[in-house]
């Protein structure tokens, strides 16, 4: 499984990236857990870089709270299409912060 690519100009890529990312989650901690146990310094080196660049626990849940708030309009957005989609995106965002009150 791959990662996905967050698009500025299309933000349901952003929820797709961040939904992918949160399913390789597992995968990650064990790479990292596989390269601690190696002595090579390609490793080594790549393992430090993995380590700077990985979210702390408070980013991961932030990200699946995310997604868990995107993901209606993610499935608006495909449901309809391009067609009434801005329509609709309105009424979604109203129904959330009449929610979120």
């Amino acid at each position: 499984m791959c990662t996905i690519q967050d698009i500025k100009t299309r933000w349901n890529s952003s929820y797709l990236a961040w939904e992918r990312l949160l399913k390789l989650h597992n995968a990650i901690n064990i790479l990292i857990a596989t390269m601690s146990t190696q002595s090579d310094a390609d490793t080594k080196k790549d393992l430090k870089r993995l380590k700077e660049i990985m979210l702390s626990d408070d980013e991961w849940k932030l990200m699946k709270q995310l997604t868990k708030l995107l993901q209606p309009f993610y499935d608006s957005t495909k449901l309809l299409g391009v067609k009434n989609m801005l329509q609709h995106l309105l009424c979604i965002m109203l129904w959330l912060l009449f929610k979120l009150k």
